[in-house]
């Protein structure tokens, strides 16, 4: 019978990998973490999921406090999660205005961190002190999203365009069977955009 995982959920997982970060990494580079940081796994937003591993976001002021820092699905190596972990706390200490700057350059260099600012990597040095934060986790509870999976969308909408003023809608396949969409100023069917003609 499998052992049943030591933190069952992603979110606990690196909630405890917070506090082991926290105390061995930040701690000795003179910096304390905030407690209230959640974590989620999900996508970043913007740019390419198979580039963006992690993002930070700050709290508003009038929010509760809470940071919230999303790490890819598309990631489950334990140690690879944890180095995402320790960028993205890099952004929780030093602020949103620092970007990738000096103080987050000065900040990430001292825990380890390397590479080009904005998408870094553990050092040797720093990577074996993941290890051994990742053995004490345990196995990281997911399985990751393999984005070449994912079908590409068949439904193509196609234009349709008022001859008279040049008012376009885009119409599924489908519902052209019925009738092209009739045009709302001048009440005249709409033509059908050639596929060539299709921007």
């Amino acid at each position: 019978m499998p052992r049943k995982p030591k933190h069952p959920e992603r979110e606990e997982w690196m909630g405890e990998g917070h506090k082991l970060l926290a105390d061995r990494l930040f701690k000795p580079a003179g910096h304390k973490l905030p407690s209230k940081v959640r974590y989620s796994c999900g996508f970043p937003g913007g740019g390419s999921p198979r580039k963006r591993f992690g993002e930070c976001w700050y709290p508003a002021e009038d929010s509760d406090g809470w940071f919230n820092v999303f790490v890819s699905p598309v990631e489950d190596d334990a140690v690879e999660v944890l180095g995402v972990q320790c960028h993205e706390l890099c952004h929780v200490i030093v602020g949103s205005d620092a970007g990738h700057g000096p103080a987050f350059r000065k900040l990430a260099l001292a825990i380890g961190l390397t590479g080009k600012m904005t998408s870094t990597v553990a050092s040797p040095e720093l990577k074996a002190k993941l290890k051994r934060i990742a053995r004490e986790l345990g196995k990281y509870p997911h399985q990751k999203i393999d984005l070449g999976q994912r079908k590409k969308q068949t439904t193509r909408m196609l234009k349709c365009e008022c001859e008279f003023c040049g008012y376009t809608v885009r119409v599924a396949r489908t519902w052209l069977e019925y009738g092209a969409p009739v045009c709302p100023v001048h009440r005249e069917e709409m033509d059908i955009v050639p596929s060539g003609g299709d921007d």
